[in-house]
């Protein structure tokens, strides 16, 4: 993906700190911290430092985390992204639909998914995520329920993502999003609901994929800690920047490892 989009920014700006120019929202200390990271991706810089992906790929190699020959991870940040949850007006199968029992199946596959990254990690096991209806939501609850800390990050303001990432599943998703953000203040990427001017002109971007690059490399960056994505979702080409299918891409290119499930398979959708 990075050579993609760096392909789309004149060669006089590549490499160039678009950090100084970015206004940063609420001066967030993440923000601080990791946008430079994610701007490198965009620009075609190399964040996180040299060698990291292969680092990853080193730590990946040796064999599991927890297994003879391996010390358990001191620290491991898990990253999730899958479905949201199917608008009413989606025609079926859908992707996610939002019943009782796909809700439950997701949320089982989630717990099951930490319980295991909790097994191979001998310290503190950290989540990120967004808040969108779908996954994002139940990884953040199937986390509080096993005691695993996690972090809220939205790429743009929460009326603007509640109204573009929660509000067409339904009034059921609007109301658990509502109390989630009330109890847990996110991180803010940015304060408009659009790209900034210097990225405008970025071919096939968006703030969403913005969103994921910017969520991936602050779990990369934090210090001495292993990286998983927990991926829920169809596996098919995503509908457009910025979704589940370009977090995936973008995880595997970085050396983060990747526990993904079929969510076709999961809730029993006919494949087509």
């Amino acid at each position: 993906m990075a050579t993609g989009l760096r392909g789309a920014i004149p060669p006089a700006d590549r490499g160039q700190s678009w950090f100084r120019e970015e206004r940063l929202p609420h001066g967030q200390e993440c923000a601080r911290r990791t946008l430079p990271a994610a701007i490198g991706v965009v620009t075609g810089g190399d964040f996180p430092p040299a060698g990291f992906a292969r680092r990853q790929l080193q730590r990946r190699v040796r064999g599991p985390r927890g297994v003879a020959g391996r010390s358990p991870a001191e620290r491991a940040v898990v990253v999730a992204t899958g479905h949201r949850a199917d608008a009413p007006s989606r025609p079926p199968p859908g992707r996610f639909p939002d019943t009782a029992r796909c809700i439950d199946k997701a949320k089982s596959w989630l717990r099951e998914a930490l319980q295991a990254e909790k097994v191979e990690t001998a310290g503190t096991l950290y989540g990120i995520a967004g808040a969108a209806s779908g996954v994002d939501l139940l990884f953040h609850e199937a986390c509080r329920e096993l005691g695993v800390p996690t972090k809220v990050c939205l790429p743009i303001p929460i009326e603007a993502y509640r109204r573009r990432s929660v509000a067409d599943s339904g009034p059921d998703w609007v109301e658990k999003f509502n109390h989630f953000i009330a109890e847990n203040p996110p991180v803010i990427l940015s304060d408009s609901g659009e790209l900034p001017a210097w990225a405008e002109g970025i071919k096939d971007y968006s703030v969403f994929q913005r969103g994921n690059i910017w969520n991936m490399q602050d779990a990369l960056l934090q210090p001495n800690a292993d990286v998983t994505l927990l991926a829920l979702w169809n596996q098919k080409a995503g509908e457009g920047p910025g979704g589940t299918a370009d977090m995936v891409r973008l995880a595997k290119s970085r050396g983060a490892k990747v526990r993904e499930h079929n969510s076709d398979e999961l809730f029993g959708i006919a494949s087509s």
